[in-house]
């Protein structure tokens, strides 16, 4: 952005100027009047200031005589980057100048300045020096004030009725009083700390730069003159432009602005109204418009027929879905990045050098009539295919995250790019035939097919739920281009609903398979009818059926007319742990098979498999309401945790809750991913295991002192902690040996009577 400032030579050509005016004006102060004043310590203390005002020394003799001093119009000790200046701290001295009109001493150590004497002062620098306040009051001829890069929290600047140029940026300013610099033309009070700010006596102000300060509001009605405003990085929710029709610059970015009226201002040339709320702009009165950002808004739409003379756009980070560019020949540099871009004619744009289109929906770009791009980010799209021939003058190129399944040959001119992660798909059917598929793909330039194979132009998964990568060479000076082809056979999503039931879940099945029956549901005071295809009627589904969709099927229920206590014909008094199995069915954490003829089996002597101890071990956590057991559900992510869980498998969610609650994580694998290995059987050290961290989950895991004495447990047993925890808890003690001492048998399988029991005992831990 460019700035009506004034040049340093400039101000010191007009300083001179005017003072030389005071030539014939005799100096009647006390100081000026000493016939002399030697250049020495005493007069002037700092060696640095004393080294610049030797230089008016004309005869050289070590002292300044009264034409000397009244001959000096200009002091220049700035410092602008220079590493052999910049250490005055004392500007002592400058007093014995009656006729100064120009000082710069900017870029040193001032922490204060006594300018009482100087009132011929026309221009003054005190920039980048540490000043936190300066009297002006007999400083009346001032012009022109820079003090920018200090740490004033407040200046009077009453007296100084003259200033036509007051440069006040990057102190500590809350407010400031202007109402009697009516001469002002240019004003920065850029980083300053003003929360509002009256400009109305300053009608001849043609430069405002207000940008990082907190203004709320500015009221511009008297200031018709005004060409450039910076104002950026402010609160301004609304501003009334139409009192300045000279208006040239404009940057109101990273302000509140939900509108901006343009229509009173023609000589716009820069506009700059990022991060704000904008949700429509009207440039239609702008037609002088060259520089255009609107980025980081709010917008939809944008109407640029009135701007044919646009060079310069920015409409990054909107929510645009349709652009119309027809009218603006004459842009050289587009960002239309991060938007809902589906589709770009850019047709009209020949003078198109720059082109940032990332992050939208172009399934397609036509960029033939675009020969001076030399810039060009694609992406992050959903391009099949681009043609970069014409574009000869590439030097900077971006395609990466597209569905390109090849790429045209492109200009030796490029020398920046990125091509990577061609993601296409999903493919449904068995095989891709890339000749339809990509139109002008040459399959001669394939190779290194991964995981598949390429016969002819078909291509071919070797799992047809897997993905096929390849290299393709689309230029001798380059190296190829890697694409990943996603196969993907049709699956469909079976709801489960329990209806008021606790179990519901959800599987994926493969198009044309069947769906497997889950286990039995269950609901207090009510019996499972089966499963119907509507919540209320519908009729009962059959399994036997294939999946050809989605699908979302309910359990019906009846009321049970008195409470009904489920018994297992295969459990007996005589059962080991037999209270506890009945335990486990009262409370809905294993209900068992139903068979046929309507009975239930326990079969405590099978071993428990991993898939149902994460059943067992979620129904517990719900029903001691430990953590977010009840509500959780998987997200897509939690989907990938374990390669051999899908929503297929029996008890996928309590699996998948398993290990975001850290009681299982499974195996990790050579290959870096992770199984669960549902079918396996659950031993009694991983049981220990699950155990103790759902009680410490359930902050139940204290007060337990652990059982030492297992013969077959040592610190290099897997788990051997929660072994003796185990033990401690009275979980599990055991079993006890010929002569008396206990054994674990961590390697022993886990029947579920005795899970029964195990859990019955945890339950009792949870609830103390």
């Amino acid at each position: 952005m460019k700035t009506a400032a004034i040049t340093r030579a400039t101000r010191r050509a007009l300083g001179i100027a005017l003072a030389s005016a005071l030539m014939m004006i005799p100096c009647t102060t006390g100081i000026a009047a000493e016939t002399s004043v030697p250049i020495d310590a005493a007069h002037f203390p700092d060696p640095e200031f004393r080294a610049v005002i030797q230089q008016n020394d004309s005869d050289a003799d070590g002292k300044l005589s009264s034409s000397e001093l009244e001959n000096t119009w200009d002091i220049d000790a700035g410092c602008y980057g220079d590493d052999s200046c910049g250490n005055i701290t004392s500007a002592a001295g400058i007093e014995y100048f009656p006729n100064l009109a120009y000082l710069d001493l900017s870029g040193n150590q001032l922490k204060s300045i006594d300018l009482s004497h100087n009132t011929a002062l026309r221009s003054l620098d005190l920039n980048s020096n540490q000043l936190s306040s300066l009297d002006l009051s007999q400083n009346t001829e001032l012009t022109s004030l820079r003090l920018y890069s200090n740490q004033l929290r407040s200046v009077d600047l009453s007296h100084n009725t003259a200033l036509s140029d007051l440069v006040l940026y990057s102190n500590q300013l809350s407010s400031l009083d202007l109402s009697r610099n009516t001469e002002l033309t240019y004003l920065d009070l850029n980083s300053n700390q003003l929360s509002s700010l009256d400009v109305s006596r300053n009608p001849e102000l043609t430069d405002l730069v207000l940008y990082d300060n907190q203004l709320s509001s500015l009221n511009l009605s008297r200031n018709t003159k005004l060409r450039s405003l910076p104002a950026s990085g402010n609160q301004l929710k609304s501003i009334d432009l139409s009192h300045a029709p000279a208006l040239y610059e404009l940057s109101l970015s990273d302000n509140q602005l939900t509108s901006i009226d343009l229509s009173h201002n023609p000589a716009l040339y820069e506009l700059f109204a990022s991060g704000n709320r904008l949700t429509t702009v009207d440039v239609s009165h702008n037609a002088a418009l060259k520089t255009l950002a609107l980025q980081d808004n709010l917008l939809t739409h944008l109407n640029l027929e009135g701007a044919s003379k646009l060079d310069y756009l920015d409409l990054g980070n909107n929510s645009i879905s349709t652009i119309d560019l027809s009218h603006n020949p004459a842009l050289t540099s587009l960002n239309s990045e991060n938007n809902l871009l589906t589709s770009i004619d850019l047709s009209c744009n020949t003078a198109l050098e720059s082109l940032n289109a990332a992050d939208n929906r172009l399934t397609s770009i036509d960029l033939s009539h675009n020969t001076a791009l030399d810039y060009l980010k694609l992406s992050n799209n959903q391009l099949t295919s681009v043609n970069l021939l014409p574009n000869t003058k590439l030097v900077d190129l971006y395609l990466d995250n597209n569905r390109l399944l090849y790429l045209s040959d492109i200009a030796e001119s490029v020398q920046f790019w990125d091509f990577a992660d061609q993601q296409f798909g999903p493919v449904t059917d068995v095989s891709l035939d890339l000749a339809k598929a990509a139109p002008g793909i040459d399959v001669s330039r394939i190779s290194n097919v991964q995981d598949g194979a390429l016969q002819g132009s078909a291509l071919t998964p070797t799992n047809p739920e897997g993905i096929v990568f390849y290299d393709y060479q689309f230029s001798d000076a380059y190296d190829p281009m890697t694409v990943e082809i996603d196969f993907e056979v049709p699956s469909h999503t079976v709801v489960f609903d329990t209806n008021g039931g606790i179990g519901d879940t959800t599987v994926s099945v493969i198009s044309g398979d069947t769906v497997d029956e889950p286990d039995t549901p269950t609901r207090d005071g009510y019996t499972f009818d089966g499963w119907y295809t509507a919540k209320a009627g519908g009729s009962k589904y059959d399994f036997s059926k294939p999946v050809t969709g989605d699908l979302t099927l309910y359990a019906h229920w009846t009321v049970k007319t008195a409470p009904t206590t489920i018994t297992f014909r295969d459990v007996s008094s005589s059962t080991p742990h037999h209270e506890d199995i009945q335990w486990l069915a009262d409370n809905g954490i294993s209900t068992g098979w139903k068979m046929a003829d309507g009975k239930y089996e326990f079969r405590g002597m099978s071993a428990v498999v991993r898939q149902d101890m994460a059943a067992f071990l979620r129904r517990e956590a719900v029903k001691r309401g430990i953590s977010d057991a009840k509500t959780w559900k998987p997200s897509a992510a939690d989907w990938n945790t374990f390669k051999d869980v899908n929503r297929g498998t029996p008890h996928a969610e309590d699996i998948l809750w398993l290990a975001h609650a850290g009681i299982s994580t499974g195996w990790k694998e050579s290959d870096g991913t992770s199984t669960f290995r549902g079918m396996s059987p659950v031993v009694r050290q991983d049981m220990a295991a699950f155990l103790r961290r759902l009680a410490k989950l359930g902050k139940k895991d204290g007060g337990v002192t652990p059982k030492t004495d297992f013969t077959d447990v040592s610190n290099a047993t897997p788990h051997a902690d929660d072994v003796r925890w185990l033990g401690g808890s009275g979980i599990s003690t055991g079993y006890r040996n010929a002569n008396g001492t206990w054994r674990f048998e961590g390697m022993t399988s886990v029947y579920r009577q005795d899970m029964a029991a195990f859990l019955h005992r945890l339950d009792n831990q949870l609830a103390k």
